[in-house]
């Protein structure tokens, strides 16, 4: 139950839902937990009270929660096959926030830049039947999504809508922005 595989696993079998997401992992856990019972002799509660049980449970809560804080949103995508001169173009995403993609050390200690630091930024773009996974990250001076993950195969992920519509939509109230600047002078806020 990595962030990484749980983050996969969203994209390709629940469509980023996050109740399918919540009864999915809540099958997966029961099934876990089953077979741990099993193998160590411990009862329920015991089992219940043990560190690592809280842990795998909280962590299910948060990516459910992340997942339902997904919002549609513009971000600079680079090409799967940019190169270095490459400008990103702009897109409508999934932003689906903060996850850990690096697998944490093996040696049980955590150190900063190896699985341990803050988490990046993700988000998903789709156009209905493509999906591919972008992580930001800082590019001369601007956050860029770099392409992670391509999907094949995967159930169509419903597509991100500018906010207040279509994407039609958002050209005609950016228009119509254009055309009213006093309005938009009139309520801004200036500090002295």
């Amino acid at each position: 139950l990595s962030e990484r595989e749980i983050l996969r696993t969203a994209v390709q079998a629940w469509r980023l839902d996050p109740a399918e997401t919540k009864a999915a992992l809540a099958t997966t856990l029961k099934q876990a937990e089953g077979r741990f019972l099993e193998a160590s002799g411990l009862t329920e509660p015991e089992m219940r009270r043990l560190n690592m049980h809280e842990k795998i449970r909280w962590r299910i809560e948060d990516v459910v929660m992340r997942l339902r804080g997904k919002v549609a949103a513009q971000m600079l995508l680079l090409d799967e096959a940019a190169d270095d001169d490459q400008a990103p173009t702009p897109a409508l995403v999934w932003r689906i926030g903060e996850w850990r993609w690096k697998d944490a050390p093996q040696d049980g200690k955590t150190r900063p830049g190896r699985g341990a630091g803050k988490p990046r930024e993700y988000a998903v773009w789709t156009d209905g039947a493509s999906v591919v996974l972008y992580e930001e990250r800082p590019r001369a001076g601007v956050f860029v999504g770099w392409p992670l993950e391509r999907f094949a195969g995967v159930a169509a992920l419903p597509l991100p809508e500018a906010k207040g519509g279509s994407a039609a939509g958002a050209g005609a109230a950016k228009a119509a922005e254009a055309e009213q600047p006093a309005a938009a002078e009139q309520t801004a806020v200036h500090f002295v």
